[in-house]
């Protein structure tokens, strides 16, 4: 079951906005995810490792998490294609024993309560999947 979304994890998300995770080349942008990445961590008490080498800028978005690695028990988030605030808080909800339904709600709840703007862009399909209709 996914944790409730707490106080601290709002303001955690809110200190992630305001450094304007759409802003900055793409190494900027992907140290502002690893940063988000170690804050998660640290309020979940995970050992989650962000993967970003195979991000590029681009407007797909093929991430996953990967909870097994060559028989070893690892917990990895890989980003490949577009960094996606959505995506990423889907594939951690992940870690914290969602199962895609819960995450996919997780995710877009968190995404709307901190950036409500943009989530008058985005569009839901039946399936849940989510995407921005305008970039940020």
């Amino acid at each position: 079951m996914i944790p409730p979304i707490t106080p601290e994890l709002l303001s955690l998300l809110k200190d992630f906005k305001r450094q304007h995770p759409w802003t900055g080349d793409l190494t900027d942008r992907k140290n502002k995810f690893i940063i988000l990445n170690r804050r998660l961590n640290e309020l979940f008490h995970k050992e989650v490792e962000l993967d970003t080498s195979r991000v590029v800028d681009g407007v797909s978005s093929y991430n996953s998490y990967i909870p097994v690695v060559g028989g070893v028990m690892a917990q990895k988030i890989i980003m490949i294609g577009k960094l996606s605030v959505i995506t990423y808080l889907h594939e951690y909800a992940h870690i914290l024993d969602a199962n895609e339904f819960e995450a996919q709600n997780w995710a877009i709840e968190l995404y709307k309560q901190i950036f409500p703007k943009n989530f008058v862009n985005l569009h839901i399909d039946d399936s849940g999947f989510a995407s921005l209709e305008v970039d940020p």
